[in-house]
């Protein structure tokens, strides 16, 4: 095993112990007694994520309005409130780590961006 394999295996090991990660594991736990809560649940995440990717601002806004007067009901259980706010501070805190390994790495990915040129 590599040096960059164990120290990532490390890495993984304190994500899973951090509080972020276990604030999300046990909303997610208590989400999971709730089967069709939790595929209502999904459902939503699915389509809010979709919609975040609209580029059109005004587009996203009113779709993820949409998204929220749709699941309102299941948005407004506290069980629910919690699951979804715990994922918000796990994404948050993974994201910073991708922050972290991208500007470490510096692998050039500016190559997707650029328009492609027609032969």
């Amino acid at each position: 095993m590599t040096e960059v394999e164990k120290r990532t295996i490390a890495l993984a090991a304190c994500i899973k112990k951090c509080s972020q990660q276990r604030e999300y594991a046990k909303a997610y736990e208590r989400l999971c007694t709730q089967p069709d809560v939790l595929r209502q649940v999904n459902r939503f995440r699915k389509r809010y994520f979709l919609a975040l990717g609209l580029e059109n601002r005004e587009e996203r806004k009113h779709a993820v309005g949409q998204l929220e007067e749709e699941f309102s009901e299941v948005l407004s259980m506290s069980s629910v409130r919690d699951f979804l706010a715990a994922q918000q501070k796990l994404s948050v805190m993974m994201q910073e780590v991708y922050h972290i390994l991208d500007d470490a790495v510096n692998l050039d990915l500016g190559f997707m961006f650029e328009p492609e040129e027609e032969q």
